[in-house]
Formats: C-alpha cells, structure tokens, sequence
C-alpha cells in the first residue's frame, strides 16, 4: 500500500464523490454542492492511496488565525482520524474558545 500527500491543486470532483459518500453527515445536495464549489479554488490537500483519492481537505481561512472548529475536529474524529498535533503548550483543560 503506498500513501501519498499531494497539495497545490484543485479536486472539486474528488470532494463530491467523497462528500456523497458520507451521507449521513453531507446529506443535503445543497450544502454539499457549496463545499465542491469552494473546491475549485480554495487551498486543497489530497491524500492517495495506489493513486486513488481517499481523502481530501479543503481550507478556509476564517481569519489569520482560524481554519478550523470544534464540529469539524469532531467529524474527523468520528470517522476514525486522528490528530497529528496537539498543543498544550497554549491550549489546556483550562482555556476554552468563546462561542457566539
């Protein structure tokens, strides 16, 4: 099995067919059809495995300091992934994000 990570293009149609396999969390056509929308131009990175696409990730940048949230790390978490880097040296028991 070879597994390699590839950035600098786009794949909105790599994004479709692995968003539409995930019903139960990308269900509604509409929503769904956005994230492959901003696939097509937003910063992509792939993951192949034997040359196949088996994961995508699509950033958008909230703010300089923010390309992800709470619900997104749950997702990944859900479906089996893993963190590859934990801060504690800044985030902690004791700190918290503010919520709107």
């Amino acid at each position: 099995m070879s597994l390699a990570v590839e950035s600098g293009g786009q794949w909105p149609d790599a994004v479709e067919r692995i968003l539409r396999g995930l019903p139960e969390w990308f269900g509604i056509d509409e929503s769904l059809l956005g994230y492959v929308e901003a696939a097509r131009s937003l910063p992509t990175v792939i993951a192949r495995q034997d040359g196949d696409i088996v994961g995508v990730c699509v950033v958008r940048l909230h703010n300089p300091l923010a390309a992800e949230n709470e619900l997104t790390r749950a997702f990944f978490e859900a479906v089996g992934f893993i963190p590859l880097e934990e801060r504690t040296d800044i985030w902690g028991p004791t700190t918290r994000a503010s919520s709107r």
